[in-house]
């Protein structure tokens, strides 16, 4: 329908139906500018809080960092290693970086009459917090805890000590002293203290803290005879496995008697690693 059709239809209907016409056309056109006004308002609104978000975050932003600078500024770095834990400060604990539990233990620690060893590092300064807090477990009360003393220090030559001689190096009790006496038979004796944490229940800290009482005597090793040792024999040791002993029977009738310990690097079975622990505790007169 064209223009002058339109207009031909609307000058035939009558009144009635023109109003109604007319109404229609009205409403139609209020609807259509409130949506245009809603949408409108609605942008604007979503503007300014995006707006006002980037605005609050750029804030956040700028005093996280001048907070930053500030403790930077206050807070100069200190080598953790320099620091004497019995008289350092909460401060100098701080710029080392220390956490808030630690700091709190150390002073601890201190006002109960402990003492750090000067000589040892921050590392193992910890391990004598650790037994401390093990021993004494720091708590909210008033009790007064018994600060660690280092034992005297006795020379101790650990393939002929007793258990009561054993007892007497820090960290290693009657259980543990006779697990080492019980493992230092069977194995013949120590040639390195690297050997002791092949004991059940003997840790790094053993070594550390006794590394200067402790003396080997190698002479005093119990060496097998591997040319005359029955598979038994050489399966008792904790270094050779029944499998082992067998081939190094087996070995020993087919070629006859080992004539230098190294003919045991012809073995394929025998680890390079195993052949050299094993190299002290084997003769072959």
């Amino acid at each position: 329908m064209n223009s002058k059709d339109f207009l031909k239809y609307f000058v035939r209907v009558n009144q009635n139906e023109k109003r109604v016409f007319i109404a229609l056309i009205v409403v139609l056109s209020i609807i259509t500018i409130a949506n245009g006004l809603y949408r409108y308002h609605r942008h604007k609104q979503i503007m300014n809080v995006t707006a006002n978000k980037v605005e609050f975050e750029n804030l956040l932003a700028f005093l996280k960092k001048d907070s930053i600078q500030q403790n930077q500024v206050s807070l100069p770095k200190v080598d953790i290693e320099d620091l004497d834990l019995n008289i350092a400060s909460k401060a100098e604990l701080t710029a080392a970086h220390i956490p808030e539990w630690k700091q709190k233990l150390i002073q601890r620690f201190r006002e109960s009459g402990g003492v750090f060893p000067e000589e040892l590092s921050y590392k193992q300064n910890l391990l004598v917090l650790h037994e401390y807090t093990k021993t004494k477990p720091y708590k909210t009360s008033k009790k007064t805890y018994k600060p660690y003393t280092k034992k005297p220090k006795e020379i101790i030559e650990l393939n002929t000590a007793d258990t009561l001689d054993l007892q007497k190096l820090y960290g290693i009790g009657k259980v543990l002293a006779n697990r080492i006496v019980k493992y230092r038979d069977k194995i013949g004796g120590f040639y390195t203290l690297k050997q002791l944490l092949e004991v059940y229940g003997v840790k790094d800290s053993v070594l550390i803290w006794n590394n200067e009482q402790i003396i080997l005597d190698s002479f005093q090793l119990q060496q097998i005879n591997i040319n005359i040792a029955t598979r038994k024999q050489l399966a008792h040791h904790p270094y050779i496995s029944w499998k082992l002993a067998t081939v190094l029977e087996n070995y020993r009738e087919m070629h006859g008697d080992f004539k230098d310990v190294s003919d045991l690097k012809k073995i394929v079975l025998l680890p390079d690693s195993v052949f050299e622990k094993l190299k002290p505790y084997i003769s072959i007169n």
